[in-house]
């Protein structure tokens, strides 16, 4: 039988919060990213990155994904655990992320448990998950003790002013009906939505995005990923 992950709305941050709170210099020792929007979730890791320096980022950064690995090698929770414990280099801090954290074998379970009680003080640990299994004594432990950021899929009015946003960032303007019917061509997922406005936007060079554009554009762009 497959596992039922939970639809309930997780009390946390939203992306916004969250950005506020790097931006005001508030780096946790343990965050628990949740949510469907990915492309939010990896904003959000840039944001974390961004707070080291360049020169450190690539000595102090590890991002591990449970189970995967290089022939017979798999990652395991040890691993992403011990890299947490280590002293970081150059910088203050490192930062270790695991995602699919949810692959973390039952007999591991423990030494996470045990870091959640203890992180150490010069790392900032990030558990990603799109969902969450809340039957596992790891997710209760996990949403106890880590500051919760919800990545939630946007709504259609949302998803219209992350949009404009967007193109106002860089220099263009779009139609009401013409964001309309992009989104409701390429839906509120911001990998893709992204993607169809950046191209809109070389296209329009810095005017407006009419629905003659969408029309021509868009649809060549969900062919060619059919």
């Amino acid at each position: 039988m497959s596992k039922r992950y939970t639809k309930k709305k997780l009390d946390g941050l939203s992306f916004e919060e969250f950005r506020r709170s790097i931006k005001e210099g508030r780096v946790e020792p343990l965050y628990l990213f949740v949510g469907e929007e990915q492309y939010l979730q990896e904003r959000a890791l840039r944001m974390l990155y961004n707070t080291l320096d360049e020169a450190g980022r690539a000595f102090n950064v590890s991002v591990f994904s449970m189970g995967e690995g290089a022939g017979a090698a798999k990652v395991t929770a040890w691993t992403a655990i011990e890299t947490a414990n280590q002293m970081p280099m150059i910088e203050a801090r490192r930062i270790v992320v695991i995602r699919d954290f949810d692959k973390i074998k039952d007999d591991e379970n423990e030494l996470v448990l045990e870091y959640l009680k203890h992180p150490s003080p010069t790392a900032t640990v990030v558990f990603q998950a799109v969902s969450l299994d809340q039957r596992r004594k790891l997710t209760a432990a996990l949403m106890k003790t880590c500051v919760v950021v919800a990545f939630d899929r946007l709504t259609e009015q949302q998803a219209s002013r992350w949009a404009e946003e967007f193109l106002k960032l860089r220099g263009c303007r779009i139609e009401p009906n013409a964001l309309g019917h992009l989104i409701g061509l390429v839906g509120t997922r911001l990998t893709r939505l992204s993607n169809e406005l950046e191209k809109l936007a070389i296209y329009a060079g810095g005017g407006f995005i009419n629905n003659a554009a969408v029309e021509q554009l868009v649809p060549r762009a969900r062919e060619h990923t059919s």
